[in-house]
């Protein structure tokens, strides 16, 4: 059995290997950007609770969705240490599937069907309610949403990072959610530095069994 300090540095070695990338199994689609989202419910995750297989089975069992939870990447943040961050890749993500996570009711323009154009995003929480935490945000931020932009040729940007509230009259992902933590201008690096949340962060968890 590993000691915690193998496990440690196992971990700190998959941050620095594990990209959104790896847990694609066939080739990327062209991705316009992302649309993020809150759950609302639960107002506060558990630390330990897998919710890319709640979600999985909560869309699949529930919703009867075939291809499971419709989103690509579900985040969950630690209450009693919010630096501390959880992230699920899904199915659709897995197979380049287009989402089941926002219809384009307001008919915005720029982005018409944000289901195949946009990569889903759900962080845990209800945030009209709270905010998120910042270091949850950040870490969000330097191991998920900026490298996954990057991965698609893409920049932090008003036209690459959405709200789900961008398409549809609702307050998703909260009236408390800070979007300005995610689109950045060009030139500004995202703080704090990577080498700072080294090891705060679990790696990408593959939910889809088979």
């Amino acid at each position: 059995m590993p000691s915690h300090t193998e496990t440690q540095a196992a971990i700190r070695q998959l941050l620095d290997t594990q990209t959104p990338k790896d847990h694609a199994e066939v080739p990327l689609k062209n991705w316009r950007g992302v649309c993020l989202h809150h759950s609302w419910k639960p107002e506060k995750p558990r630390w330990g609770v897998n919710y890319g297989q709640v979600f999985d089975h909560f869309h699949r069992n529930t919703n009867g969705w075939n291809n499971g939870c419709g989103y690509h990447f579900v985040v969950s943040w630690n209450p009693d240490n919010p630096s501390e961050i959880r992230v699920w890749s899904t199915y659709r993500w897995k197979k380049q599937l287009s989402g089941a996570h926002a219809l384009n009711k307001k008919g915005a323009v720029g982005i018409r069907y944000p289901n195949r154009d946009l990569v889903g995003i759900c962080f845990v929480g209800d945030f009209d309610q709270q905010s998120l935490p910042p270091g949850a945000a950040s870490n969000a931020d330097q191991h998920l949403i900026e490298p996954l932009l990057h991965l698609l040729g893409l920049e932090p940007s008003p036209a690459t990072v959405y709200r789900h509230s961008d398409f549809d009259y609702k307050s998703c992902p909260g009236t408390s959610f800070d979007m300005k933590r995610f689109v950045k201008k060009d030139g500004l690096p995202p703080e704090p530095t990577r080498a700072m949340l080294r090891g705060r962060v679990h790696h990408l968890e593959d939910i889809y069994n088979g």
